[in-house]
């Protein structure tokens, strides 16, 4: 499933849309929501024409309850999506609106397929990986992905690099401590240099992908609901 790498990293406009997200707090429902429109609306006019309900979307997200607060949760996560024009809303009487992807960089410009696409495995939602991770995990994630893209071996990440996504020094100390905590991350210390002219250590970082067709295990950021989610991908 490829996600926009201006959806993750600093363009023309200022911080990237992932990094305000994870500003704003609360960002868990919203990066499901959007992740999931993602793996919907994958062709023109990039669109999602369903009647899914706000407390359909929270029980196929696993918030708790799903038909009270859960699905509040929901709609304000619509509603920052639609004010970081991330999307538009096409509101009907009694039915849930239509919704329209945008810009994946907030330019409030229609979604368009060019450029560089992150590729994010589907077993990240059929595993439950998207319930599992809390949203600073899966934004560092996102950006790794995207760092470490077609890495043979283990990479260093330059701090330059690092700047481009705007999450802040804590968002990924916590972020990498859980994916490494999951075992679908693996950091190494290495020295820099020779032996001749040895400088420092440096964190090399390598993501398992097998590791995600495995199921999470450990702590869940949310309890299942008793009843079966919606598959996204159905």
């Amino acid at each position: 499933m490829p996600v926009p790498a201006v959806f993750l990293r600093d363009q023309l406009y200022g911080d990237p849309p992932l990094a305000r997200m994870i500003r704003a707090g609360r960002a868990d429902v919203r990066l499901g929501v959007y992740l999931c429109l993602l793996a919907r609306a994958t062709r023109a006019p990039f669109d999602v024409r369903h009647n899914l309900t706000p407390a359909a979307w929270a029980e196929m997200l696993r918030i708790k309850d799903p038909k009270g607060k859960g699905a509040r949760r929901v709609t304000s996560a619509f509603k920052w999506l639609e004010k970081e024009r991330l999307v538009t809303l096409q509101r009907r009487a009694g039915r849930p609106p239509l919704v329209q992807l945008m810009d994946p960089a907030g330019s409030g410009g229609p979604f368009e397929t060019g450029g560089y696409w992150v590729q994010v495995p589907h077993e990240f939602w059929l595993r439950g990986w998207i319930f599992s991770l809390r949203e600073t995990s899966q934004a560092v994630l996102l950006a790794l992905l995207d760092l470490l893209y077609k890495a043979d071996a283990p990479r260093f990440v330059t701090p330059e690099r690092h700047d481009e996504y705007g999450l802040s020094d804590d968002t990924w100390t916590r972020g990498i401590r859980d994916l490494s905590e999951c075992k679908l991350l693996t950091v190494r210390r290495v020295p820099i240099g020779d032996d001749w002219h040895y400088d420092r250590l440096r964190n090399t970082y390598s993501i398992d992908m097998r590791r995600l067709g495995d199921s999470p295990g450990g702590r869940k950021k949310r309890q299942p609901q008793p009843t079966e989610p919606p598959n996204p991908f159905s």
